[in-house]
């Protein structure tokens, strides 16, 4: 079984000097059985390299899964709640994700919740507490890992907030443990900047 293969250097790659083609880097990679791309999702340029990734292996008749194109995921939420997930990602991204992209977004949030759920499910033992830390998006009543967690499973949800709480309270929160405010920033406004600086990379 051949080793499986990071992507990172790809993704550094692409912030640095214009170089190789996305194709050209993958002709590098190849053959690999599985392929592990490291990103920096609120990156817009590192959802380019991804969707250019899943093309070319795509092209070439070798991509098996990728979660982006799998529209089942689609119906993992009710109507209501899929669309409020991709509101949180139109947010999560600051306006600036093109509206084609929401929806396979949309469907990585809901396959990393299944997949977290299944995990938890996987590891609990009678009399015994699961702990699961993930980001206050992915423990979210009716849209995170609760959805996908077994009926039977007595689950609360703890939220750690800075500053104020109101977005915990939203989230369904069993208990909000609020910190010290974080120094004001606009991520947005550094997510442009980063945009606005990055090289376009040629195909």
């Amino acid at each position: 079984m051949r080793l499986a293969l990071a992507l990172w250097a790809v993704v550094l790659a692409s912030c640095a000097t214009p170089g190789p083609s996305t194709t050209q880097r993958i002709d590098a990679l190849l053959p690999a059985d599985v392929i592990l791309l490291g990103e920096q999702h609120d990156a817009l340029e590192h959802q380019r390299i991804e969707r250019d990734v899943i093309q070319s292996l795509a092209a070439r008749g070798v991509l098996v899964a990728n979660a982006m194109a799998d529209r089942s995921l689609d119906r993992q939420l009710p109507g209501p709640a899929l669309k409020a997930q991709q509101q949180e990602i139109r947010i999560g991204h600051c306006g600036l994700l093109p509206e084609n992209q929401i929806s396979p977004m949309t469907r990585i949030q809901i396959a990393r919740d299944r997949a977290m759920a299944q995990t938890v499910a996987g590891a609990y033992q009678r009399g015994q507490t699961v702990l699961l830390v993930a980001g206050a998006g992915h423990v979210r009543r009716g849209l995170g890992v609760p959805v996908y967690l077994p009926g039977d499973l007595t689950t609360k949800v703890l939220v750690a907030q800075s500053g104020s709480a109101p977005d915990a309270i939203n989230f369904g929160a069993d208990a909000v443990w609020e910190t010290a405010a974080l120094p004001i920033k606009d991520p947005c406004a550094e997510l442009q900047r980063t945009l606005q600086a990055t090289p376009t990379q040629p195909e």
